[in-house]
């Protein structure tokens, strides 16, 4: 356990987990076993681990919230005076809704799509506070102008799907504050943000602190939970365990003289809207077999929908991309896979993870067994265990889902791989096993990539050229090496949009567009 010394002076602590233990409800396999581990008021505690260890476990054990595949075994997690493993359903629901605040590792699967922001945000405000429509109205702009927006307006009458993965997750810090909850769990909470946004996330957790506000940080920055928390645990194989700084990332770009193919994927001045706004415009790219090509930019500058334009899931208003995705054969895999932001989402979660990795293999003809034993050298290749195979995506942590879906698109054989945030959920030591998997493949030349990251570590180690966006277009692009260390990606002023009072946070950046 690494700890700085505390901003707060209570002897009592606010959170108190003891002997707990939690177990897989088939085959009773131990995944988690805490002996004891406390949380002081206003403290901010930072929890480490590799994808599986356990980590989001313990959230969801502290706060009632186990899925159906684990179960609780033993323990006592105390807040305050409440012993809450105690507590009924009804009484724990009002308790996460009132004092317990939860910010999800995965805004798609926490947000509604099928609802506006302003119905989902008002929702808690109606089950626990006895406000007039005024006053709502007043305390979520107030709570979306403080996160860094600068037109709340447009947030609550939007749907999830319209906003970029950073709003989508400020919206998310929204909706876990609104009721000034005195403990607040964050699960990843950064991995949408933009390397700006995370710092002004680190501000807004410890103003929140210095009003007493105590803060669970699960993530996967050492560099982030070293700069906002006090005290820093790390679990491996569900328990705590010492914990080390990580290994930096090594560089894998493939020699900058070699001779390249021809373009794999060929962009011409496309641009793609959304509700009526261009959110890309203009924008023109080439790729070349066994070459990285890395795009940077603040978020919602448009990186996420280039993705999905390039490999055809939105519609281009003008320009052109070469291959054209729809022109691919029925049933059979693109030629051009995408690795989604959110892991979550983008995983059948009625399909094993064997299955789900062996689809590509079967639209090719393989025989079922021969394709089960295809996924489970992919499986192998990035790192993670065969016996992962048979299980769904529900049992799995954030950071195994993401190394499960770059897995299932290097099963297809592509020839291009987008990858947009790979390495948002990945510990030190997957991302470690990312760089070495996409490295080798870019030297032996057996694909082209795209990267989108804010993870300049992973940019500068994979990519020779860097494309910099802002605004849905490219402001700047070069060599790797020039581009990240000028650090070009833009920042704009930010306007005081005033705060929540004591339990505020300062404000963060200004509003970025999608």
């Amino acid at each position: 356990m690494l700890a700085r010394e505390k901003r707060t002076s209570s002897s009592s602590p606010l959170l108190a987990v003891r002997n707990l233990a939690v177990r897989a409800a088939i085959g009773g396999r131990t995944v988690l076993g805490i002996e004891h581990l406390e949380l002081a008021r206003g403290e901010i505690l930072g929890v480490v681990g590799p994808p599986g260890a356990g980590k989001s476990t313990l959230a969801l054990a502290v706060a009632g919230m186990l899925p159906p595949g684990l179960r609780l075994a033993a323990g006592d997690v105390q807040l305050g005076e409440m012993q809450l493993l105690a507590l009924p359903e009804r009484e724990l629901r009002r308790i996460r809704g009132s004092q317990i605040g939860l910010i999800f590792q995965s805004p798609d699967e926490a947000l509604d799509q099928l609802r506006s922001c302003r119905v989902q945000l008002e929702e808690p405000l109606r089950a626990h506070r006895d406000l007039s429509a005024v006053e709502r109205e007043d305390r979520l702009l107030t709570a979306l102008s403080s996160l860094g927006f600068a037109d709340p307006a447009r947030i609550l009458a939007s749907r999830p799907a319209h906003l970029s993965g950073g709003e989508r997750q400020r919206v998310l810090m929204a909706l876990a504050t609104l009721l000034e909850p005195e403990l607040l769990i964050a699960d990843e909470p950064t991995s949408g943000l933009d390397p700006d946004l995370q710092q002004d996330f680190v501000d807004w957790l410890r103003t929140n602190s210095n009003g007493g506000r105590s803060t669970i940080l699960i993530s996967h920055q050492w560099d982030l939970v070293h700069r906002a928390c006090d005290t820093i645990v790390r679990i491996e194989d569900g328990r705590l365990v010492p914990t080390a700084p990580p290994i930096a990332l090594p560089a894998c770009r493939p020699a900058s003289n070699r001779r390249l193919g021809p373009p794999l994927l060929c962009a011409k001045g496309i641009g793609v809207q959304i509700s009526g706004s261009e959110v890309v415009a203009d924008v023109s790219l080439e790729l070349r077999r066994g070459e990285a090509l890395g795009v940077i930019g603040p978020s919602g500058a448009g990186k996420t929908t280039l993705a999905r334009a390039l490999a055809g899931l939105v519609p281009l208003v003008r320009g052109s991309v070469d291959p054209d995705p729809a022109a691919r054969r029925r049933g059979q895999p693109s030629p051009v896979q995408l690795v989604f932001q959110d892991p979550a989402t983008s995983l059948n979660p009625r399909l094993s993870i064997g299955e789900a990795v062996a689809e590509a293999a079967l639209a090719r003809g393989t025989e079922p067994a021969a394709a089960l034993e295809e996924a489970r050298g992919w499986i192998a290749r990035v790192g993670l265990d065969a016996e992962l195979l048979d299980r769904l995506p529900e049992t799995l942590s954030g950071g195994q889902k993401q190394l499960v879906a770059i897995a299932r698109a290097l099963a297809s054989e592509p020839s291009v791989i987008i990858a947009d945030e790979p390495s948002a959920s990945l510990g030190p030591e997957a991302a470690l096993q990312l760089v070495a998997v996409l490295g080798k493949l870019i030297q032996q030349g057996e694909v082209a990539l795209l990267l989108i990251s804010h993870d300049r570590e992973l940019v500068a180690a994979l990519c020779e050229r860097v494309l910099v966006m802002d605004d849905g277009r490219v402001v700047a692009s070069g060599p790797a090496v020039e581009l990240l260390d000028s650090n070009p990606v833009p920042v704009r002023p930010v306007s005081d949009p005033g705060g929540l009072g004591a339990t505020a946070p300062a404000a963060p950046s200004a509003e970025r567009g999608r």
